[in-house]
């Protein structure tokens, strides 16, 4: 179908509207025999001009299935495993009873200890770990379990005094066992809590 459009301005143009494409075939500031010749008589077709639809090309298409393939062959063995995720929250959750264990122990004016098993840590007013700290909020006794294929490779017992200051003779480096090694440092002076 052409269509011949034209404006007070005396510009003329010619276009073909075919299967949702417009192209603009002639455009011209005088009549349609202006200067430069034609597009529909064999003229020069400098102003054909040509509308794209919406849409995604198949080099753009190709190009996102790789990268979606490769992301699901990095990234989709992590998931369906838990030991990483849990080895994580344990790590987390030993440096924060480490933490929480120095505050008491400044908050209260006395002695907290840290008990550290193959398989638990454990906060304590004694080293036999009779009489249990409080964990905040709860009311429970502080014993924190390591979930299965997680485990701690310190077997220790120190403590914090009422100043923070831990019984330690040197840095203490705590490693968290499982899938990928964690490591956090309890130093020696300042019972300060270090995580890489």
């Amino acid at each position: 179908m052409l269509r011949r459009c034209g404006s007070r301005r005396r510009t003329t143009q010619i276009v073909a509207v075919s299967q949702g494409l417009t192209f603009v075939l002639a455009r011209h500031g005088g009549p349609l025999s202006g200067a430069g010749g034609d597009a529909m008589n064999g003229g020069d077709l400098a102003g054909v001009r040509r509308h794209r639809t919406a849409g995604f090309t198949l080099v753009e298409l190709i190009t996102i299935m790789v990268v979606a393939a490769i992301l699901a062959a990095v990234a989709a063995p992590r998931f369906f495993t838990r030991l990483s995720f849990e080895e994580r929250g344990f790590y987390d959750q030993s440096v924060a009873a480490i933490r929480y264990a120095q505050r008491v122990a400044i908050a209260e004016r006395r002695n907290v200890f840290v008990v550290m098993e193959a398989n638990r840590l454990r906060l304590c007013y004694d080293a036999a770990c009779v009489a249990g700290v409080r964990e905040p909020g709860a009311g429970n006794a502080y014993d924190i379990g390591t979930p299965d294929g997680v485990g701690l490779d310190t077997t220790a017992t120190f403590s914090f005094n009422g100043l923070g200051q831990p019984s330690l003779a040197a840095n203490m480096v705590v490693t968290v066992t499982g899938q990928d090694n964690r490591t956090f440092t309890v130093q020696q002076e300042t019972g300060f809590v270090a995580t890489p």
